[in-house]
């Protein structure tokens, strides 16, 4: 085993100094990791080193270190030599006593925690550290003696101890604080803050100790460490003449409504402490009588529980008293004060204000039982009466619930009799409450005459006997994926026998109209004790053509319509999802594109087609439509259909594109078919093996440019449909290029072996034109560490970062070279932040390089952490952007990526992210507010007029020009940079503004990395750039004022509510507002921002890079890439 060897260490306050006489010992690069024993993590630090004759000495400031707040734990000690980890060795003897190997001084944290240095059985170096009574444990002598308190005051809830000896010199041995567990007689140190020295007065507060168990005394010690190694334990105890048991109780104090603290005198005179609710204090001060008081009414009025007891011969009600409720399963014990409750002694009347009580404290939740207790106060004796219904008869359930009391949005009360007759409460809703109360049938219940109106779905159900009086009815909607359940109350209406039901849709389709679901409908019958949610359908009548069973689709203002159908057994349910995606559910037919040519603008093709419940329909047209979420664009074109004598057609149809607006990017083509005068748009799908192939090959014969200078073109999809795509030709786009890729294929394949054996990896970013991201990052790492000979960076010669890369130019592949397409064919391994596409052309669907390239393995570094946005749909597993090795920052991230993309344990490496290994503070004097907004998927590809109608746009633009902003930039001397997304960089011009303090930067123009670091705050929306900044402990600002649409469109992992890492706001006013307050506190991260850090990374130190190539070498050789 290696060894850093050092000649000497020490501890000097908060330095822990090493010395070395090793004069070759290399200063540079030099440094030290601090790993922890137990979770593993590690910290890197680069330590100041100092030369002088007696060699060199290596100081490292432990106010630098995390040290987490276990009660005791240990960091090992290493040096990073070659990217191995070497442990430091104290060059001496053998300690043979254990003691001897612990420095005699410590490091101390706070008021009760340490850190001692000291050697393991192999003389390497390691720091202790944790409660400072644990850490001494391990090697002190331990002493035990007494001190005497003279006086405890306890002062708003602090607890001031003055001492009669003046024994302790706190100067040269200093004092810690403990409680001792009297059951396992565990120690748990105490923060405290010395008031004098002499005499010795300290304090400590009562929340230091808030986190003791509960129904548990401890002891109370001083604790000082004498002579480097011996432990003096002094057991704190008060002088006082005690005539009565009483009096060895002070008052208690609360900790929080469910535990409170006792201080009291032991018969020993020791001051010691119990923890407990006021039942727990009660039994340890009082003897305890217990009487049952019974209820003579109770009643429920503007959410006060009225209870009058009657009168009992056991108790008597004048005098001292108190009230509480009890939770029996977790034993808390809650006691009413004035505002919560009123007692009327003379009455025996109680008024419980169940508003006050209940909607203030958060401790309550779903499915809890509280039951209500008076106690009364006898001198030394208290006598506790549970409040109780009278009599051993137990009516039904029924009579014994009240209905669910509204407390808040949140919580609803039941009132209730228990099966033992005792007076709860129910902390339970509507549901909680049928729970209780009814007995719970299923099954299937019979509709009639079914009908769409509007929104309204119209049906009836026979009138089996149901009593109308106490008759309820809903539906209930469970979605069949998720099983979520959405609920409405029925209106009804019952004449000769039936039960007419109209169900509105409204609510619903205002709730769930943005996402794609299915949702089955039940009826809930509600009778006196029963409740039956029986599935609904139409069970008497034989199945119908599919698309016979489907009603009128619903047009909602979202791409999504909401329609009512029937399944293959005949049961009602609803599907939310785009109408002409429905299609091919209503109508099963077999289809095949036989035949497909494309000269200049038109189209020409041949289709097969056969219906399969269905001899009746006639073709009307060929139809091209807009694949987009927003907005609804179609042609429609003339088909020729004829028919054999099996009813199979066959379609012909000629589509001319010359004349059609078109917009980017993707269209579809459709065969529109009727039947029952109705018309169903069947998507043109599965090509004949030669078609497709003549559609994947002819690339330039099979592609148009129209009079804008756009590439119109055919492709066969993933999901094999034809569609045709619509983009702005790339000036490489043309036959030449096309020549040039077949050229380059022949050329692989002639010296296929050669190229195969060079191991070749692609780096790139996306478009091909970046050199900033984590794809740049990682490979000029590989490159200037000559990790990888034939490791290639793709870009494009007209990029602004070209520049980045011109030093490592003999690995430089310029984006459409025939190199770059040589290498494209031959590469073994694409590393990118990107997906695959990224590295050819995203838009282009067919031709060699992009068949080639759904077959080259990738490692995807990611271009942000995936937790903001969900991109699970792109990158899943089973996607056809499927990667084969995932980068994740964190534990966390690791797992969100596991649970929503589909990958395992093997197929993703927590090593963080590439780009990071650069970031560092370079704020200055002056002051930057960085504001980049993320893109929206919904938005993609808009006309500039439209854009310019967006909430986004005028967001932006809105605060941009609000003249409070303007106004406190310039009077501050404050710099705004605004900085748009690439994908949205076609609008910049859209943005103005008169102020010389906001600057609107065009994409290229700076590097992103470097205006973040140079930042002091960032706004964004949803981006990834805010983990820059998070992770460079920099505030950041969320701009959040379309959340909604957000959620609907795009998604969270990330509950945006509860686990954001900075300030949400939601208009313009609040955003002005937050900035203003951030420069009041110059620019600092709020605290409990900060502490998030260990949860979202993994690492923070500048080893990313070289992590990520070694987890790229360990899958490699275990045929994992």
């Amino acid at each position: 085993m290696d060894f850093f060897e050092i000649s000497f260490y020490t501890l000097r306050e908060n330095f822990l100094i090493m010395t070395i006489e090793d004069e070759k010992f290399p200063v540079e690069n030099f440094q030290l990791l601090f790993v922890n024993r137990e979770s593993k993590k590690i910290q890197s630090v680069t330590p100041e080193i100092e030369n002088n004759k007696n060699g060199k000495f290596i100081n490292i400031d432990l106010n630098g270190i995390y040290f987490d707040d276990k009660s005791k734990n240990i960091i090992d000690l290493y040096i990073n030599r070659e990217n191995k980890k070497i442990k430091i060795k104290y060059n001496t003897v053998n300690l043979k006593t254990r003691v001897n190997k612990y420095l005699p001084n410590e490091y101390r944290l706070n008021s009760n925690r340490v850190v001692v240095p000291y050697l393991t059985k192999l003389n390497t170096l390691s720091l202790l550290y944790g409660n400072a009574t644990e850490v001494f444990k391990s090697y002190c002598n331990k002493i035990d003696e007494k001190i005497t308190a003279q006086n405890v005051e306890f002062n708003q809830n602090n607890v001031i101890l003055t001492f009669k000896e003046n024994l302790l010199n706190i100067n040269n041995s200093p004092l810690y604080l403990a409680v001792q567990n009297k059951k396992d007689n565990s120690i748990v140190g105490i923060t405290f803050e010395i008031l004098s020295a002499n005499p010795l007065k300290l304090q400590f507060p009562f929340e230091s100790i808030r986190d003791l168990k509960h129904e548990l005394e401890y002891y109370l010690y001083l604790i000082q460490k004498n002579g480097g190694y011996n432990l003096v334990k002094y057991r704190i105890g008060l002088d006082q003449n005690i005539s009565e048991e009483s009096q060895r109780f002070f008052n208690s104090f609360e900790i929080n409504r469910t535990k409170k603290i006792l201080p009291y005198i032991t018969s020993k005179g020791e001051l010691s402490f119990l923890i407990g609710n006021d039942e727990i204090l009660d039994k340890r001060i009082y003897s305890v009588v217990r009487n049952d008081v019974y209820i003579d009414q109770f009643s429920l009025n503007n959410k006060t529980l009225k209870i009058s007891l009657k009168e009992s011969d056991n108790i008597d009600f004048q005098g001292e008293y108190a009230i509480y409720i009890k939770n029996r399963k977790s034993s808390d014990v809650i006691t009413l004060n004035t505002e919560e409750v009123l007692f009327d002694p003379l009455k025996r009347e109680i008024n419980i204000n169940l508003l006050s009580l209940f909607d203030k404290n958060n401790i309550f939740e779903l499915n809890q039982r509280w039951f209500l207790y008076v106690k009364f106060y006898k001198e030394e004796q208290v006598i506790i009466s549970q409040v109780k219904k009278e009599g051993i008869w137990v009516e039904s359930a029924l009579q014994r619930h009240m209905s669910p009391l509204e407390i808040n949005k949140d919580l609803s009360l039941i009132v209730y009799i228990s099966g033992k007759n005792e007076l709860g409460i129910l902390c339970g809703d509507q549901s909680i409450y049928n729970r209780e109360v009814y007995k719970k049938l299923s099954g299937y219940t019979n509709i009639h005459d079914i009908r769409l109106i509007g929104t309204n779905i119209h049906f009836s159900i026979n009138n089996y006997g149901y009593n109308m009086d106490n008759l309820k009815l809903a539906i209930i909607f469970k979605e069949r994926k998720t099983k979520e359940e959405w609920k409405q109350e029925l209106n009804y209406k019952s004449k000769d026998g039936l039960i007419s039901i109209i169900l509105n849709l409204d609510s619903f389709i205002q709730e769930y109209k943005t996402k794609q679901s299915r949702w089955d409908l039940y009826l809930e019958i509600q009778t006196y004790r029963i409740i039956e949610t029986n599935r609904i359908g139409y069970f008497d009548a034989p199945v119908k053509p599919a698309y016979d069973r489907f009603l009128d689709s619903i047009i909602t203002d979202t791409p999504n319509s909401v329609t009512p159908y029937l399944t293959s057994k005949n049961e009602l349910s609803i599907v939310v999802k785009p109408e002409i995606n429905l299609n091919s559910e209503k109508v099963k037919a077999d289809m095949k594109l036989t035949k497909f040519k494309m000269r200049g603008p038109l189209i020409s093709g041949q289709v097969s087609l056969k219906l399969h419940e269905c001899n009746v329909y006639e073709v009307t047209s060929v139809m091209l439509k807009y694949r987009d979420k927003i907005e609804v664009v179609e042609y429609k074109f003339e088909a020729k259909e004829k028919k054999d004598n099996t009813n199979n057609s066959q379609v012909f149809f000629k589509v001319d594109l010359s004349s059609l607006e078109l917009q980017n990017y993707y269209w579809d083509l459709f065969v529109v078919v009727k039947i029952n005068n109705r018309e169903y748009a069947l998507k043109i799908k599965n090509p004949t093996k030669e078609v497709k192939k003549a559609i994947d090959k002819k690339v330039v014969r099979y592609s148009y440019t129209d009079k804008n200078g756009f590439l119109i073109y055919p492709y066969v999809t993933s999901v094999n449909t034809l569609a045709i795509g619509y983009k702005e030709k790339e000036a490489y786009e043309s036959t030449f290029y096309k020549i040039k890729e077949n050229l380059a294929y022949y050329t692989y394949r002639l010296f296929k072996n050669y190229f195969n054996n060079k191991g070749i990896w692609l780096g790139y970013e996306k478009f091909s034109e970046g050199a900033q991201d984590n794809g740049y990052y990682f490979f000029k790492y590989c490159y200037e560490n000559s990790k990888r000979k034939n490791f290639y960076y793709i870009i494009k010669e007209s990029s602004p970062d070209y520049s980045n890369v011109i030093g490592m130019k003999d690995k430089v592949l310029k984006f459409m070279s025939f190199k770059y397409m040589l290498y494209m064919f031959a590469a073994e391994l694409l590393i990118s932040s990107e997906s695959k596409g990224h590295s050819y052309d995203i838009r282009i669907e067919k031709g060699r390089l992009k068949k080639a390239l759904k077959n080259k393995k990738q490692v995807f570094l990611q271009h942000g952490v995936t937790a903001l946005k969900r991109v699970d749909y792109v990158f899943n597993k089973n996607s056809t952007h499927a990667v084969d090795l995932f980068v994740a920052t964190s534990d966390y991230e690791k797992n969100i990526i596991k649970n929503n993309f589909g990958y395992n344990d093997n197929e993703i490496i927590t090593t963080g992210f590439c780009r990071w290994d650069v970031l560092k503070d370079l704020s200055g004097e002056e002051k930057i507010i960085f504001l980049m907004p993320t893109w929206r998927t919904w938005m993609d590809d808009l006309p500039e007029s439209k854009f310019r109608e967006t909430e986004y746009y005028k967001k932006y633009v809105g605060f941009l020009n609000s003249n409070v902003l303007v106004d406190f930039l310039e009077t501050e001397n404050i710099i705004l940079q605004f900085y748009i997304h690439p994908k949205f960089k076609a609008y910049i011009d859209n943005f103005k503004t008169n102020s010389k303090n906001i600057k609107i930067l065009q994409y290229g123009e700076e590097k992103v990395n470097e205006l973040l670091m140079k930042s002091s705050l960032l706004i964004t929306d949803y981006s990834s750039v805010a983990w820059e900044m998070f992770y460079m402990k920099k505030p950041v600002i969320f701009y959040q004022f379309d959340i909604e649409d957000y959620n609907n469109f795009q998604g969270s992992y990330l509950d945006m509510e509860n686990d954001l890492f900075g300030d949400r706001v939601f208009d313009v006013d609040q955003l002005v507002k937050m900035v203003k307050d951030y420069y009041q506190r110059d620019f600092k991260e709020k605290p409990n921002y900060g502490l998030l850090r260990s949860k979202y990374f993994k690492y923070v130190d500048n080893k990313n890079c070289e992590r990520t190539y070694k987890a790229i070498m360990d899958k490699k050789k275990k045929n994992i890439l």
